[in-house]
């Protein structure tokens, strides 16, 4: 009887790699596209993931006996917008989706994961992300999608020249959208360059009515008196 083997990513086992337990074979540890497309291969030529090939493969934690082995960490992709498009073929696409133009965030509040996940921010580009929309909107109906992105508004320049493909490509009115901020990144430009795109609502991370606890939390750049401006604007 063939052995299937138990594959894990994430957050939590790349922060926690230690926590591999027996009824799994390997962790992905950080970005995965590379690093599992890697183990696909190795397990079609194989038939296996054995410890000795799985050495040679950087980003992983596998057991070996009763050790669990780190490779060193994989490099991060370079250029995102080189990755395909999610194959959606297989799924339940509802009018209502959701897609990522973006990888990590430029801030390291004390609570989240994401800054010390993706190591850094990285962008899709503004042509890869209005493709990717048209591609939702003319073959699945898509007509409301979410951005999911940590801080959408952290480039305002590519939001701008993202509105500009979406308008060459007569999307603005066919979609609507939501997307998340920082206070202090909300600004009379940016909410109307939101409103214009079609952005119906805007998530904000206010955390506390404390300036002690904020501080904290986000940093020395965030306030109270900026989460109340946010919201006025």
């Amino acid at each position: 009887k063939q052995h299937l083997p138990v594959v894990v990513g994430g957050i939590h086992i790349t922060c926690l790699p230690k926590t591999l337990t027996k009824n799994m074979d390997v962790g992905v540890l950080g970005e995965g596209e590379i690093t599992f497309l890697k183990l696909v291969r190795l397990f079609q030529q194989t038939g296996r993931l054995a410890s000795p090939d799985l050495a040679k493969i950087p980003g992983l934690a596998f057991w070996q006996k009763e050790k669990i082995v780190l490779t060193p960490p994989a490099p991060l992709i370079k250029n995102l917008s080189t990755l395909p498009f999610s194959d959606r073929e297989i799924l339940d696409i509802q009018p209502h989706t959701y897609i990522f133009t973006s990888r990590g965030c430029p801030y390291r509040c004390s609570f989240c994961a994401s800054s010390r996940f993706w190591q850094t921010l990285r962008f899709f580009s503004a042509e890869y992300v209005a493709s990717e929309i048209e591609e939702l909107v003319n073959k699945y109906q898509v007509r409301f999608i979410s951005f999911y992105d940590d801080l959408f508004i952290a480039d305002l320049g590519r939001v701008e020249k993202l509105l500009a493909l979406l308008e060459r490509k007569n999307l603005v009115g066919q979609v609507k959208f939501s997307c998340s901020a920082r206070a202090e990144l909300i600004s009379t430009k940016s909410a109307r360059l939101l409103a214009k795109m079609g952005i119906k609502s805007v998530g904000m991370g206010l955390e506390s009515g404390s300036d002690e606890v904020l501080k904290f939390l986000k940093g020395q750049s965030a306030s109270v008196a900026q989460n109340q401006q946010a919201i006025k604007t």
